[in-house]
């Protein structure tokens, strides 16, 4: 036969010569306050308990049997409760300007010489430039796409990419980082929006999600803006 000891651990008894009486743990507790030994009646003599083991043994089941519901408990409501939206969108809004696990943007395009705006190093396909056109022309599709069921995407792939012009105005520079930023804060504000549910799904998005469109935005941007760093680096365009 075996039994069960305070800690809940399986334990041999081979003393027993006869099926245990269960009694009350009020009883038990009693009888150890009263300072008797408490025994189990004489019809099983081969079983006997100290009423201080006896009472530690009680308070030890009853102490771990309401650890155990409070742990549960405790378990049940964070996996139960809402989220906390709030921190969803603060973190959504980190991703989308960059700068925890790569320099922003707008850091990196700040101080590029203009000269290098057009030029493609080291046999590269792209230019800085070419990049920056490609990330503000995507960006401003999957935006629009998401806002609006009308919205034409442009034809892929030749659509995402402008042609190569050998050289930049400065017109055409500033253009192109304008827009991109415009549309960058447009994400952001509806990101920023409480009352608007980003796990919903676009009504004309094939179960696409607004959080899934602001995630591939991000995605895509950075990807794109470690292609302009390896470019800045092949032109000799990168501070040391």
């Amino acid at each position: 036969m075996r039994l069960t000891d305070c800690l809940g651990r399986s334990v041999a008894a081979p003393f027993v010569t006869a099926p245990i009486i269960p009694m009350k743990p009020t009883l038990l507790l009693q009888e150890a306050d009263s300072g008797r030994n408490s025994s189990v009646p004489s019809s099983h003599p081969g079983i006997e308990f100290s009423c201080s083991s006896l009472r530690a043994c009680v308070l030890s089941s009853f102490i771990s049997r309401i650890t155990q519901r409070r742990q549960g408990a405790k378990k049940a409501n964070l996996l139960g409760r809402d989220m906390d939206d709030r921190v969803l969108r603060k973190n959504l809004l980190e991703l989308l300007d960059g700068g925890n696990a790569y320099t922003p943007l707008k850091t990196i395009l700040a101080d590029l010489k203009p000269k290098n705006r057009a030029i493609r190093p080291g046999g590269s396909p792209h230019s800085i430039w070419e990049e920056l056109e490609h990330m503000r022309i995507a960006q401003e599709d999957i935006l629009r796409y998401t806002l609006n069921p009308k919205w034409k995407s442009p034809s892929w792939p030749e659509g995402y990419w402008p042609e190569e012009t050998g050289r930049v105005s400065a017109t055409q520079w500033a253009s192109s980082v304008k827009h991109f930023f415009d549309d960058l804060e447009e994400l952001r504000s509806l990101v920023r929006n409480p009352d608007f549910d980003l796990t919903s799904e676009l009504p004309h998005g094939e179960g696409r999600t607004y959080l899934r469109q602001v995630l591939l935005a991000a995605d895509h941007n950075a990807y794109h803006t470690g292609q302009i760093v390896i470019l800045r680096r092949l032109l000799d365009d990168w501070p040391a």
